[in-house]
């Protein structure tokens, strides 16, 4: 019975997404740190002219990762970001449904002058 409730709200928290890679390229909009059985600091970037918004998650073993996110929310750069998602998502996936960040960069029509 223990076991059958622990699996019941491991499940719960796993769920199936779709796989894929993909580039945004925008700005960050806002940074949070939130989660219900890890903290994970979430992004959220904003599109290019209107181009929608995409929320990221940045992986907390990436220390280096999250350094440049924060520089380029500071800096308002135009930036291009690469992020994987896979099919299932963990516990730690956040409203971002497990879309991890690969890496960031300025933008090139964006880039400080």
């Amino acid at each position: 019975m223990k076991y059958g409730m622990l699996l019941t709200l491991v499940l719960a928290g796993c769920s199936i997404g779709n796989p894929g890679t993909g580039e945004k390229v925008g700005q960050i909009a806002k940074i949070t740190n939130e989660g219900v059985f890890c903290t994970t600091m979430t992004v959220l970037v904003t599109g290019k002219f209107g181009g929608g918004e995409l929320h990221i998650t940045v992986d907390n073993r990436l220390p280096e990762l999250q350094a440049q996110v924060k520089h380029f929310q500071d800096t308002q750069e135009q930036i291009e970001v690469k992020y994987h998602s896979s099919l299932f998502m963990g516990l730690c996936s956040n409203e971002t449904r497990n879309v991890m960040m690969d890496s960031i960069a300025a933008h090139p029509e964006g880039a400080a002058k």
